[in-house]
């Protein structure tokens, strides 16, 4: 299907249409009006008459993203915008039209533009279809990686009938990606920026829904490293830091491509091999469960826990207060410092989950000298 989208001449989208049997264009005809000179009086010596016709001011809020609490109200996105399937299509076709409310909106890799030439009212968080075109024709890998990541905080907000879908909705595109990076990608996580790809983080932890109604779950048979594990919005360091310190060493991404081949019983066998640094914390809540905290060596500092899942509701994602938890280096930067939080599931195998990300300013790990090896799955 992508190299429909792909190598197609045009795209046709009725991008406002609720379901197939909305059509195209879903408003009232546009309204127009004649200004005439008469209707003001005379201007002194100046007798000449004229008309000016004005047409009303066309909203392009069917354009916006879905990441903004505004878009929601006044910004409300059109329905396809809101799709997860249809932004690969958005992306993958070299010309998109979309049929709007009254007019007509024009993509395409060189720019965009619509009938009445005006777009000042679009809310949108990710890159342009030109921009992000711009970007895969540098092959530039830093800028290339920056995108894509990017690309994933727009894409993690859009809706899925199946959760599961969530890597092979974006699958066309990795294809382009890889063709451009020379680099492969492990459900999610590129195997030459592995680590800063690790750093995603789940966009309101403290959120039990998102502003579409999902609760914040697991993924099933995902491993829990990949940002498709959570079945929610995440995000990523809005700006490029070309000055991140690696503080981990990845050995080896256990899924050999984008895409989940899960075994006939159903268990996730990839796993994520890296060696760092790792200290113990102990975790705590706050407002009911609603935020968590983080102690790490009893050293009575409680640092925001950004967990992946709503870890102190009753349920498959449960952990309780005063558990102990492991945090792994990444990397570091002159702002912060970022870590895995981990969950021990086996101690003789060196067998853990990710559970969320401590983003920390001071060096947690200086009662540490050697990196341990775990698996992560």
């Amino acid at each position: 299907m992508a190299d429909i989208y792909r190598n197609c001449v045009l795209c046709l989208a009725a991008t406002n249409s609720k379901s197939s049997n909305g059509g195209c264009y879903s408003g009232d005809p546009i309204r127009t009006e004649c200004i005439k000179s008469s209707s003001f009086g005379s201007f002194g010596e100046i007798t000449t008459l004229w008309e000016v016709y004005a047409r009303e001011v066309l909203h392009h809020k069917a354009l916006s993203d879905p990441v903004f609490p505004s878009s929601h109200g006044e910004y409300s996105p059109g329905v396809l915008r809101t799709r997860g399937w249809v932004y690969q299509e958005r992306i993958l076709a070299p010309r998109y039209l979309h049929f709007l409310e009254r007019e007509l909106a024009w993509e395409c890799r060189s720019g965009a533009s619509c009938e009445c030439h005006c777009q000042c009212d679009v809310v949108t968080m990710g890159e342009k279809k030109s921009e992000i075109a711009s970007v895969l024709a540098s092959s530039n890998g830093s800028k290339l990686a920056f995108e894509w990541r990017q690309m994933i905080v727009m894409y993690s907000n859009l809706k899925l009938t199946y959760e599961k879908d969530r890597l092979p909705a974006i699958a066309g595109i990795a294809k382009l990606y890889e063709e451009a990076r020379g680099s492969t990608c492990h459900a999610g996580i590129w195997t030459d920026s592995a680590e800063e790809d690790l750093s995603w983080q789940v966009w309101d932890p403290g959120a039990w829904k998102d502003n579409m109604g999902r609760t914040y779950t697991r993924t099933e048979r995902i491993p829990s490293w990949s940002w498709a594990s959570v079945s929610a919005p995440i995000m990523y360091d809005p700006l490029p830091v070309d000055q991140n310190e690696k503080l981990c060493n990845i050995i080896e991404v256990g899924c050999p491509s984008l895409i989940i081949d899960l075994d006939k019983d159903g268990t996730n066998p990839y796993t994520l091999t890296i060696s760092g640094y790792m200290v113990p914390g102990i975790l705590s809540y706050v407002d009911s469960g609603r935020f968590c905290k983080l102690e790490i060596s009893g050293d009575g500092n409680l640092r925001p826990l950004g967990n992946d899942t709503s870890l102190g509701i009753y349920g498959p994602s449960f952990v309780p207060s005063g558990e102990v938890l492991y945090c792994l280096s990444l990397v570091k930067n002159s702002f912060q410092y970022k870590s895995l939080v981990l969950q021990e599931l086996d101690r003789t195998m060196h067998l853990y989950q990710r559970i969320g990300i401590l983003r920390h300013s001071d060096n947690i790990f200086t009662s540490v000298s050697d990196k341990t090896l775990v698996d992560i799955i």
